[in-house]
């Protein structure tokens, strides 16, 4: 299998659509993780390290515990990790970030 994927990817390398924004930039330059939105993939920013992102409105799923931007939660069924199932309520709790 891992033959089969680097074949594949040697002869058809994947290419980034475009460059990365500066925040995740920052966060690759320092080797630090970064909050990542599990339904868009976007950053989770609490805009305390002088970043350009302003802090981003951040719902935890109950069961799995990660990340998911509350726009991006208007509009799912399911978490996009563990896929419990979001009812009145939601699994999701307020996140103070």
């Amino acid at each position: 299998m891992q033959a089969l994927a680097l074949a594949i990817f040697t002869k058809h390398s994947p290419l980034d659509p475009q460059p990365l924004p500066r925040p995740y930039l920052e966060c690759l330059e320092n080797g630090t993780p970064y909050g990542a939105c599990v339904a868009s993939g976007r950053l989770v920013e609490d805009g305390g390290r002088g970043s350009s992102i302003a802090a981003s409105r951040a719902l935890t799923c109950r069961t799995c515990r990660y990340p998911c931007l509350e726009r991006a939660a208007t509009e799912l069924a399911h978490c996009p990790l563990c896929h419990t199932a979001i009812e009145a309520g939601g699994p999701f709790t307020n996140r103070a970030l």
